[in-house]
């Protein structure tokens, strides 16, 4: 299972709600597309294959559509849910700021030519991809995508091994992969996350971390970034807040190695 139905996990961009915790696609999720998307390895490439895990709800102010895409029209190539109301309601979105929560395949238009797939356990919108993260892949999604998105899915999977393992299989050589996952909401998902269990697990499988940001947790316009050490111990003031880490594959493999924490590899400096 990725996630629960009646909790949309899709995303960093939480705000309270007097249901809950809920999530979505969101400005601070943007800085990361925009540095794929720009990318000259992929913006040459006549068609992006994407892959969402979970359908994400795309909560953006129509201030941040000014302001990210002022070169193409949005108005015109967003295509809105008929849910719009509800999901406002759910994500504590401000129906006056937000005036389409787009279709995922609209919003990604916004990029150029790109074809999404949805990933999840179970129908939502009803043309997902079905599949366990807890289960290994069919050879037919192996490096399929030119960008894997993980908007905050695999906190919630049991086998949070396996669906990292996933993650890397389905990225392409020279595509990029993107996990945006809690580092300290305390039973929000089975796991937080901490910056050296990705940037290990990737090194150690043929790709180069591209970013490794946090952010406070909360919706904003003009989230407040700060870079995170890959393997160093640090402590996070202020609440809770949310990792952003992007990284980029550079070659195949047929196996993937469990990595030994970076810390205590090199064993003679803790004899």
């Amino acid at each position: 299972m990725i996630f629960m139905l009646s909790e949309r996990l899709t995303g960093l961009c939480m705000r309270p709600s007097r249901k809950g915790m809920k999530m979505g696609f969101g400005v601070s999720d943007l800085k990361m597309f925009e540095t794929v998307f720009k990318d000259p390895s992929v913006k040459d490439r006549s068609e992006l294959q994407v892959l969402s895990l979970g359908y994400a709800d795309v909560i953006i102010s129509d201030a941040a559509y000014f302001k990210h895409f002022r070169r193409v029209n949005w108005k015109a190539l967003l295509k809105g849910r008929d849910n719009r109301e509800k999901l406002l309601a759910i994500h504590n979105g401000n129906p006056e700021q937000v005036s389409v929560v787009p279709t995922l395949d609209s919003f990604f238009t916004l990029y150029g030519n790109v074809k999404v797939d949805v990933l999840d356990f179970a129908k939502y919108e009803g043309s997902e991809i079905i599949q366990d993260l807890n289960d290994p892949v069919p050879d037919g999604l192996v490096e399929k995508y030119d960008f894997v998105i993980d908007g905050g899915a695999t906190e919630h999977v049991f086998d949070i091994a396996r669906a990292l393992v996933n993650c890397a299989k389905m990225t392409k050589v020279g595509g990029f992969v993107y996990h945006a996952v809690p580092m300290n909401m305390l039973n929000h998902g089975f796991y937080n996350l901490s910056p050296t269990l990705l940037c290990d697990f990737y090194e150690d499988n043929g790709f180069e971390v591209v970013k490794c940001l946090g952010v406070p947790s909360g919706a904003t316009d003009d989230p407040k970034f700060f870079d995170l050490p890959p393997v160093q111990r640090f402590n996070i003031n202020g609440g809770e807040a949310c990792m952003h880490f992007l990284a980029r594959r550079l070659t195949t493999r047929e196996t993937f190695v469990r990595p030994i924490q970076r810390k205590y590899r090199d064993i003679e400096a803790w004899r």
